[in-house]
């Protein structure tokens, strides 16, 4: 689940489009989203959990920016400063991070990785 939404997050709006229109990878489904979060609750350790907090903290901040991206575009002479696609850009690294440090801690958990 992390991993598709990973995916819409560093593709959703970007900067600078050179590829030709398509269609974003779709965030997972609020069911998917509650399945994850479930499991995680009531088997990830204290770490895991923290990480996860922090990483779906930073795709709802991305969601949030992504409708104001939107809206904007649909208002053009109202554009506010700093533009929106530029916190998106901030957010992508940001969310990229925490969920490398999400699967990091799984995987060192799960004994595929030393710390």
């Amino acid at each position: 689940m992390t991993e598709r939404a990973g995916q819409w997050v560093q593709t959703v709006y970007p900067m600078i489009n050179t590829m030709p229109p398509q269609s974003d990878p779709p965030l997972p489904t609020l069911a998917e989203q509650a399945h994850t979060e479930a499991v995680v609750r009531a088997f990830g350790s204290n770490e895991v959990r923290a990480h996860m907090e922090t990483w779906r903290d930073l795709v709802r901040q991305v969601i949030s920016t992504v409708e104001q991206v939107k809206w904007e575009e649909g208002q053009p002479a109202q554009r506010s400063q700093p533009s929106p696609r530029l916190t998106l850009e901030q957010l992508r690294g940001e969310a990229r991070t925490a969920r490398e440090a999400l699967a990091d801690q799984v995987a060192v958990e799960l004994g595929h990785r030393h710390q």
